[in-house]
């Protein structure tokens, strides 16, 4: 390197990088927070809440994930409510949802749910 090049390039002093370094762990450390912190786009619900109330557990949380993904969260479990969600990897809610008066197979309507969840986006 001819000394002319050396001149040119200077590294950083000991104290920018440590600053650099501080505000990135900052940063990380902010966005993990709101990542992890109370979510706006979910809603604890139960049956005095949703009517008809769609699921045989008698509350849960809906959650609206990355804008459009409609779930609900019960015994630990997030079920998707719609399709994208499932096409997502959540699980049919087929283990809570309740089924229809008069039976026949037929399962109760998720919309009042969905919409529910939907408000949250």
């Amino acid at each position: 390197m001819a000394r002319g090049d050396r001149a040119a390039y200077r590294p950083a002093p000991r104290y920018r990088k440590r600053v650099i370094g501080a505000v990135v762990a900052v940063l990380l450390l902010v966005g993990g927070w709101v990542f992890l912190s109370g979510d706006e786009h979910s809603r604890k619900v139960s049956g005095s809440s949703v009517s008809p109330w769609p699921f045989t557990v008698d509350s849960g949380t809906l959650r609206c994930r990355s804008g459009s993904l409609l779930t609900f969260e019960s015994g630990g479990t997030e079920y998707g409510l719609d399709a994208p969600a499932q096409g997502a990897g959540y699980a049919a809610p087929m283990p809570v949802w309740a089924g229809a008066p008069g039976g026949g197979g037929l399962h109760m309507d998720l919309r009042p749910a969905i919409d529910a969840a939907r408000a949250l986006c």
